[in-house]
């Protein structure tokens, strides 16, 4: 998550702080705890923020990094033990 320090992640950071919940999970390359969706929305942003997919029109998208910044916030929430 490189780009866990950039700016629009601070801004949107501080934005998003006055709205969120209790303390549940981590930000990813900080050390601080946000309720899972402010948590998710940050990681996801931290994790593409720093992406040049879309300067041309048949640029190869890569979603691995906005679907972890979700999963991580999930998966730090939740009990997942793997069985089904």
């Amino acid at each position: 998550m490189g780009g866990a320090r950039h700016d629009a992640v601070d801004r949107t950071w501080a934005a998003l702080t006055p709205f969120a919940g209790a303390p549940q999970v981590t930000f990813v390359g900080r050390r601080t705890r946000k309720d899972a969706l402010t948590a998710a929305v940050i990681n996801t942003l931290a994790s593409s923020v720093d992406t040049y997919d879309d300067t041309h029109a048949e640029a190869v998208v890569h979603p691995s990094g906005p679907v972890l910044g979700t999963l991580f916030s999930l998966a730090e929430r939740l009990t997942i033990t793997g069985n089904r």
